[in-house]
């Protein structure tokens, strides 16, 4: 791994999955053990579709927490930025985008979608199920750039990695789809689609799981510049 990269990487906190649910880790004042619960009190013990689920998300957790997943990533992301490609689809009007965004952007295309989704301002994220109907995307409706443009379109970069190095062949973009699918039946604690994301995506506390801090990350080992 570039030193620069394991630099930047060496401060985040990591948990694997089964860590965390032991560990009770919490995202938005619930432990993930009892996110977890929850669900799995909704089906039957062997229901095939959730088995699979909770399968592909242990393996989606655990490579959201692997610091040698991000340093590929990441390299790959420096590598494009250094050799550029086109543009497969066009970035959204109406904003600037630098270069290292439109490295994300490539490397998106080329990896995961040549038609990466956009989350706009004003779009209601959550309760129209934006991050379960949407393809890898640029998050533009953040509120501060200290969450990123960039955070979400990278963690599913890592997830996907994740889900490859596994030998799963679903797309990250239908692994997103099954939270909603999964937790939508499951009536207790609340938005279980929405909890779900967040542990792997949004959650808090100085970890990869959080938007805030990969992109400290990136601005570390790519440069300032990140969005």
């Amino acid at each position: 791994m570039i030193p620069r990269i394991a630099i930047a990487l060496g401060g985040a906190q990591t948990s694997t999955f089964r860590q965390a649910l032991r560990d009770g880790l919490k995202t938005e004042g619930l432990g993930l053990d009892k996110v977890i619960g929850y669900v799995k009190g909704a089906y039957q013990p062997n229901d095939n579709q959730l088995v699979g689920f909770l399968r592909l998300y242990e393996i989606a957790y655990d490579g959201m927490n692997d610091r040698a997943i991000w340093g590929e990533v990441i390299s790959e992301i420096i590598q494009e930025l250094r050799s550029p490609g086109r543009l497969l689809s066009p970035l959204p009007k109406g904003f600037q985008f630098n270069s290292e965004t439109q490295a994300i952007w490539r490397l998106v295309e080329r990896k995961i979608s040549p038609t990466p989704g956009v989350i706009r301002p004003r779009d209601d994220f959550g309760g129209a199920g934006f991050p379960f109907l949407t393809e890898t995307f640029l998050d533009l409706g953040i509120s501060s750039s200290e969450h990123g443009w960039v955070s979400h379109m990278t963690q599913d970069l890592v997830v996907n990695e994740a889900l490859r190095r596994a030998g799963e062949s679903i797309r990250v973009a239908d692994f997103r789809a099954m939270m909603w699918t999964i937790g939508s039946p499951v009536k207790q604690p609340g938005n279980v689609p929405i909890l779900l994301w967040n542990a792997l995506y949004d959650s808090q506390g100085g970890r990869l799981t959080e938007p805030e801090t990969v992109i400290v990350v990136l601005r570390k080992a790519i440069g300032p510049g990140v969005q």
